[in-house]
């Protein structure tokens, strides 16, 4: 894990306020270290149930001691609940986070479809419809569907694919284009037939 917990025995035996204390009178980081590490467990183990991606979960807490940093140089009075209010912290970022990521993964998978649409629809005279697509897509072979779903639904790259299925990224792009060919392919005969 990035973020290590640095705990010094000489303040072992000083509660959070005097640690408040002591950091504000010498800007020590020694101090802040040492008050942060108590909670830093109780901290990643909030981010991870909301986040579980250990990375992302880093990158959280870090937030979190940049919030706490600028909390503690900036108030006056000591704050008396310090886990609590770090774990509050953690729960809204940890979030926040979850949300703007599955805001991402909607992105890129409606971005994904459109481009998938767009690439059956160039010759067609009539845009196709989400659901009408779907079934095309089932008239697939299974490699081709299951690499079409992988890399337009899920948002799974070549490689990603590859080794889910055990195939080498040139074998998942080839699925992948004679899927498209074959989609494009059914989807102007069934123009002509309505």
């Amino acid at each position: 894990m990035f973020i290590r917990n640095f705990r010094y025995r000489e303040f072992a035996a000083f509660t959070d306020e005097l640690l408040q204390v002591r950091y504000r009178q010498s800007a020590d980081a020694r101090f802040i270290s040492e008050l942060y590490g108590r909670y830093l467990a109780d901290i990643q183990r909030q981010c991870m149930a909301y986040v579980r991606d250990e990375q992302d979960c880093e990158d959280i807490m870090m937030i979190i001691f940049e919030k706490f940093l600028h909390r503690l140089s900036g108030v006056e009075e000591p704050l008396c609940c310090i886990r609590s209010w770090l774990l509050k912290v953690a729960r809204n970022e940890s979030i926040d986070w979850a949300r703007r990521y599955l805001r991402m993964q909607r992105l890129r998978q409606s971005w994904r479809l459109r481009q998938l649409a767009e690439d059956a629809n160039d010759e067609l005279a009539e845009p196709v419809e989400e659901g009408e697509m779907a079934m095309v897509i089932n008239q697939l072979s299974e490699d081709q569907r299951s690499s079409i779903y992988a890399y337009y639904y899920e948002g799974k790259s070549y490689r990603e694919i590859g080794e889910l299925r055990g195939i080498s990224a040139g074998r998942v792009r080839s699925h992948l284009q004679s899927g498209k060919r074959r989609l494009k392919k059914m989807l102007q005969e069934k123009a002509k037939k309505s």
